[in-house]
């Protein structure tokens, strides 16, 4: 998902603004689930974009974990992964998104 990826690390990292590139990030990473519903860098990099952008935290779990029981050796979906574990945990997260059960 090299598309998606590219997009919400601009953002993520600064080189663009986040209001920019999240919708397209998202577009591009449904778009590739529509074309390979079986694909672990599709959930990976749209999990990304929940967790970035978003902030769906039950959203982005779910499709981090399908994507790294898709593709296990991802270590993009790890890191992601354990972002939201780390954001979502706090005080601040929860009382602001809600708590999730992952």
């Amino acid at each position: 998902m090299p598309l998606s990826d590219a997009l919400t690390s601009e953002g993520f990292l600064g080189a663009a603004r986040p209001s920019d590139v999240a919708v397209k990030a998202k577009t591009a990473a449904e778009t590739a689930l529509k074309l390979d519903p079986n694909l672990g860098d599709a959930y990976t990099a749209l999990g990304a974009v929940q967790v970035t952008y978003d902030w769906r935290w039950d959203a982005a779990a779910q499709n981090l974990r399908r994507g790294i029981e898709l593709n296990p050796n991802d270590s993009v979906a790890e890191i992601f992964y354990s972002m939201l574990l780390t954001t979502a945990s706090t005080p601040r997260a929860r009382a602001i998104c809600g708590s999730g059960s992952w």
